[in-house]
């Protein structure tokens, strides 16, 4: 069954896709926009002519005034109290089913031998609390309750104490090698456990991690309840002394049961690790660069690309959209690289279509002529997770000319965004700084399995311009295929250096119609209550918890 639903045929009216966009526009306005350009928005309009114009004024005007937050988290938390259960008294058949165990690190002994009896028992979930929150799981246990027949491992947000910490739908299988994304609250269904082959003492602190890794290698299915609630000393673990050591063993681990060699090192922050998984052999790598005319811009990609790169065996291929500059028309005449004419009105989708049509390795890479490599073994990177089971594409981070991050994933909350460390979301997370699955990335630069592109027909030539790479990445995905990024690949990219300002509304018309953007869609990879306004994340509770009566 195809992951996101689609809606070419029945999808929302002109009106209707108008009315969204100034919802949309408005609630941008009225969280990072002063009062004044709140009132003066609605005169200019979200599409005229004069909007543009006044948008051209002040970029020639502007200072520049990036300010890179580095500490914090930019998100404004509206209601925070409405995602916190108002209800604490779990329901008598939730006592009755449900093993709280006490998790003590410098005591595992014990801990293992509690989960032991409970397993061999009658209880039929497992829910696991630090020292000091014995009295907080009544609590979460109320609230999670009502949620268990969604799922094996039913898991909420932390209430932790440094800020809350928002979890996503879907658990990636790869982010999961990366972090334990699920941690605490979390309910486990103890016929999974015990089919799993329990709790393994030889994992020590980072046992909860290992056990999910199990689960999901033996298809227990996770549910995310999307409120805020006690985290119940999570950290006690992942701050213990052994988990660095620890964690990086049962990933290995999990690696090693799939079949795979894995490198594995402590990440960037604590309950993190990288990993790295060489394959058996270095395959042919296609890099298509599209241009027209910019040989400033071709030149210098290419120039860097030979410079810096590490890996055996690449091919680069240039695909012409027209170009009528003599000096870029001698560089193609002289150039090593092979050049493929793409003529006719600029076409992204299908100026890359052509390029895949034109080359033979077995993975592309897509690449804009306006960025610059700076990551020597970034083709190894990208080859070794693109050649992991199932999956079809990948990216990675970009960076401005200053160092700052432009890309870090494209999220989908509620309109696809660049996620941006250090100026929408906090640097050293999950979500900026480690391998992991994610619904969409730019194609700025990504890595292609071809296989995975031809079983869509590559990009959708009615998307001319743009929304088409984040087309590729839903469409890939409903077919089966993963797309993931990898952060520890940086490019340098100058954003629309060659396309400049043209962006159709014609092109995001249709790919707001046909995945029911601002409407029904919902990014499995990113957190429910969490949308993107201008550079401003905002928290905004809108869901129905479905407390039973019988906890009231």
């Amino acid at each position: 069954m195809p992951r996101y639903q689609r809606y070419d045929i029945d999808g929302a009216s002109e009106a209707e896709l108008t009315r969204r966009w100034n919802a949309f526009h408005r609630a941008v306005r009225a969280t990072t926009s002063g009062r004044v350009a709140q009132l003066l928005a609605p005169l200019l309009g979200e599409d005229t002519a004069r909007r543009r114009l006044a948008q051209s004024l002040l970029q020639r005007t502007a200072v520049s005034t990036t300010s890179l937050n580095v500490t914090t988290t930019n998100v404004t938390v509206r209601d925070l109290d409405s995602l916190r259960p108002t209800v604490h008294r779990p329901a008598t058949a939730a006592v009755s089913a449900t093993a709280i165990i006490t998790v003590t690190p410098d005591a595992l002994d014990a801990t293992f031998h509690a989960i032991e009896v409970a397993l061999a028992g009658s209880a039929e979930w497992l829910l696991l609390v630090g020292p000091t929150h014995a009295a907080d799981g009544a609590r979460v246990l109320a609230a999670l309750w009502p949620s268990t027949p969604r799922g094996d491992v039913v898991f909420a947000d932390e209430d932790a104490a440094s800020g809350p910490v928002f979890k996503t739908a879907a658990v990636g299988p790869h982010t999961l090698y990366s972090a334990n994304v699920v941690g605490r609250p979390t309910m486990i269904r103890t016929s999974v456990i015990r089919d799993s082959g329990g709790v393994r003492p030889e994992a020590g602190v980072a046992f909860e991690w290992d056990l999910l890794l199990r689960l999901r290698e033996r298809g227990a299915t996770f549910f995310h309840v999307p409120m805020l609630l006690p985290d119940l000393g999570g950290d006690a673990l992942a701050t213990h002394h052994d988990y660095g050591e620890s964690s990086c063993r049962v990933v290995r681990d999990a690696w090693c049961r799939s079949g795979h060699d894995a490198t594995v090192w402590p990440g960037p922050f604590t309950g993190s690790v990288h990993w790295r998984i060489a394959p058996p052999a270095w395959p042919v790598v296609d890099i298509i660069i599209p241009t027209r005319d910019r040989v400033d811009l071709v030149r210098r990609c290419i120039d860097s690309i030979e410079a810096t790169t590490t890996y055996p065996s690449y091919r680069i291929t240039i695909l012409d959209n027209d170009s009528t500059d003599q000096s870029t028309l001698d560089y193609f005449a002289y150039s090593d690289h092979s050049v493929v004419a793409c003529p006719g009105p600029f076409n992204y989708a299908a100026i890359m279509n052509r390029g895949v049509a034109a080359t033979t390795a077995p993975l592309i890479v897509t690449l804009n002529n306006d960025t610059v490599i700076n990551t020597p073994d970034w083709l190894e990177q990208l080859v070794e997770v693109t050649l992991l089971d199932q999956v079809g594409l990948v990216g990675c981070r970009n960076t401005d000319p200053d160092g700052g991050h432009d890309h870090d994933g494209v999220i989908i909350a509620p309109y696809p965004q660049h996620l941006r460390g250090g100026v929408n979301w906090q640097l050293h997370s999950h979500f900026t700084d480690l391998t992991r699955d994610i619904t969409a990335v730019t194609g700025a630069v990504c890595m292609i399995r071809r296989e995975a592109w031809d079983a869509v027909a590559g990009m959708d030539e009615t998307l001319a311009v743009v929304m088409n790479d984040i087309d590729l990445c839903l469409r890939l995905q409903n077919e089966g295929w993963t797309v993931m990024i990898v952060p520890s690949v940086h490019i340098i990219h100058f954003t629309s250096s060659s396309r400049g300002r043209l962006d159709p509304l014609s092109d995001r018309n249709r790919f707001v119609r046909r995945w029911d953007i601002f409407g029904s869609f919902c990014d499995p990879y990113f957190p429910e209550v969490l949308q993107l306004f201008g550079s401003t994340i905002v928290a905004q509770p809108s869901l129905d918890f479905g407390v039973s009566k019988e906890n009231e």
